[in-house]
């Protein structure tokens, strides 16, 4: 998808600097520094232009990229830079993306400074990944297992053995990414196994054999609760804070009423989970009977999900509230044309810059004050003076400077 407006690549100083650094994001080299990444693409000009020239005939190079058709797109834009220069008319999207934004989010509400670190809230020469770090401490875990304990009756080899059987296939940022992103959307150690087992499945896919043969769900078991504990231990506050607000949603599901709570656009969001009831109703298709099943709402509060909806949900309503008063302060910088996906922020190359100040600002600008404190006291007024007495306090805040964001290049990129 392109804009439908263009822009001058010239009326910005820097707009063939993040073209650069967007190729190399769409081809996959985003885990180097910004400045590698415009290398990368410098160095590999011919190719990309090639690619340009001849789409179809460099097919085996542009589809290994890791988004392949936006880095055929970046192709055609920077073949066009490279031929016209600063008079090139630009319509490509170029997007800046936050580091697994939900755990960003949850280290700035509570100043968390190891999650910070490690989600880039902080200033680095070279960015941060999450993934790769919670994959360097399994791997380092795994490596220091030396229980000869069984790891289960039906699975009957030691934990020593199983840990370097998952060395030797290989542990590595992927199989990790998942179980990582799932945390703030409250995730389960559950669906971490699942998701483990799904790698090796696709990887069996691929040709890599399956050394688990039958018993996979006990070796990826085993290894999720590595995964698990180790990012435990990276986003400390986040895993506190998904707690608290578990408790406060079941407060209030036992005096029958949803949550409700404001973010600092206005906006009140409402989370209402019900109960249901699943009604079986009989009828005629011609000479056929069809059973359908009718949902019908029930007026009680479904306790369970109201717990597990609310880390989500409340997440969410933060990011997207960043999103919009992100839009609206670059509307006053004069820019008009967004690419907005979760947490991918797009615009014209000559604009993406502006765009990364803007988003700056205003996630520091939200999380001045304590939005868990807000978020308390509305919830703490409508709760019965009884369970206003079971009310957890707020988890406390760690050391982090919010203000570094301004100047984290990585924060987004």
């Amino acid at each position: 998808l392109e804009f439908s407006e263009g822009k001058l690549m010239g009326s910005h100083s820097k707009s063939g600097y993040w073209l650069a650094i967007h190729t190399a994001n769409m081809f996959g080299e985003d885990k180097l520094s910004l400045d590698d990444r415009e290398k990368w693409t410098i160095a590999n000009s011919d190719k990309i232009c090639g690619v340009a020239t001849d789409p179809l005939g460099t097919l085996s190079y542009w589809r290994s990229a890791d988004k392949p058709f936006s880095f055929l797109a970046a192709c055609f834009e920077w073949s066009g830079y490279m031929k016209n220069g600063k008079n090139h008319m630009t319509h490509l999207p170029i997007a800046i993306d936050g580091s697994c934004n939900g755990l960003q989010i949850f280290s700035l509400m509570l100043r968390d400074e190891v999650g910070g670190e490690a989600t880039n809230l902080t200033p680095r020469d070279k960015p941060q990944d999450i993934y790769k770090i919670v994959s360097d401490k399994t791997i380092t875990q795994l490596e220091q297992e030396a229980s000869d304990d069984l790891v289960h009756h039906k699975y009957p080899i030691t934990k020593k053995e199983l840990a370097k059987m998952w060395l030797d296939y290989g542990v590595n940022r992927k199989i990790c990414k998942r179980c990582v992103m799932i945390v703030p959307y409250s995730g389960t150690k559950r669906a971490c196994r699942q998701y483990v087992e799904k790698y090796v499945m696709e990887q069996l896919d691929q040709g890599v054999p399956n050394p688990f043969g039958d018993k996979l769900m006990y070796a990826s078991e085993y290894l999720a609760d590595a995964i698990w504990n180790n990012i435990a231990s990276t986003v400390i506050k986040a895993k506190e804070a998904m707690k608290w607000l578990k408790n406060i949603s079941k407060l209030a599901a036992k005096m029958n009423i949803p949550i409700n709570w404001k973010v600092c656009t206005g906006f009140w969001v409402q989370q209402h989970y019900q109960e249901v009831n699943h009604r079986r109703v009989e009828t005629k298709l011609g000479d056929k009977i069809i059973k359908l099943t009718i949902t019908e709402d029930k007026k009680k509060i479904n306790k369970r999900r109201q717990a597990q909806g609310i880390s989500a949900n409340y997440v969410h309503s933060l990011d997207a509230a960043a999103m919009m008063l992100t839009v609206n302060k670059c509307k006053t910088k004069g820019i008009t044309d967004f690419q907005m996906i979760h947490d991918s922020y797009g615009t014209h190359a000559t604009n993406i810059e502006m765009m990364g100040q803007c988003l700056r600002e205003v996630f520091v600008d939200m999380f001045e004050e304590n939005v868990l404190e807000t978020f308390r006291d509305h919830i703490y007024g409508i709760l019965s003076p009884k369970l206003q007495a079971k009310l957890t306090p707020i988890p406390s805040m760690g050391t982090l400077n919010i203000h570094d964001v301004k100047e984290s290049k990585y924060f987004f990129a």
